[in-house]
């Protein structure tokens, strides 16, 4: 990937090796997972899918 200034640069380069900061977003996978059956792959399907959706929302107001 291009290197791009971004204010959260430091955070972005650690997020595949720590994950996310915000706590809610564990206890939501662990809700996931643990009361109602979803496999991490599952849960982070859903979470692709989320990213995918937003991103193209983004680059479809970028066009517009």
């Amino acid at each position: 990937m291009t290197a791009r200034h971004h204010p959260d640069s430091h955070e972005l380069d650690d997020w595949g090796l720590y994950g996310p900061k915000d706590p809610e977003i564990r206890w939501h996978v662990d809700r996931l997972a643990q009361d109602h059956g979803l496999r991490v792959r599952e849960i982070e399907g859903l979470i692709l899918q989320a990213l995918k959706d937003r991103l193209a929302l983004e680059e479809a107001r970028r066009k517009s």
